[in-house]
């Protein structure tokens, strides 16, 4: 008799399966909201003839009232330093579209979960089987 000792593939835990439901759910999300604002547009494009604007300073201002910091409102309506910064901040908040903005921070967090779920040591599972029998 001989026997002969195999190794399976890495088994995955359920601390990857909880990790890789929340990428998938988070990724999701973000499909969703983008597809619900991009019909929202598309429906009121089709009756009024006017395709509506929603940058990411809705969601900023009007959502999450991040008007009221006066530090933050300060330097964005008159900068006095890092002028690169306010350019490219200016553009963000004023330019994306909400829709792009939801699809692309669903997949960022994806990707950020899976890579977390990447560092998780999974277990190993020997299987001893006999073999060649002679």
């Amino acid at each position: 008799m001989q026997w002969q000792e195999k190794v399976h593939a890495p088994k995955p835990t359920i601390r990857h399966g909880l990790l890789s439901l929340v990428s998938s759910i988070f990724s999701l999300l973000g499909m969703t909201l983008f597809l619900i604002l991009l019909l929202y547009q598309l429906k009121t494009w089709l009756e009024t003839g006017f395709w509506p604007s929603l940058p990411v300073r809705i969601l900023l201002v009007d959502v999450l009232h991040l008007s009221a910091i006066t530090d933050y409102t300060s330097w964005y309506n008159a900068p006095t330093k890092w002028f690169g910064l306010h350019t490219m901040a200016k553009a963000f908040v004023e330019d994306l579209p909400l829709s792009i903005f939801f699809l692309v921070l669903g997949k960022l967090i994806a990707i950020l979960v899976d890579g977390i779920a990447h560092f998780i040591p999974q277990s190993r599972n020997k299987v001893i089987t006999m073999a060649n029998f002679k």
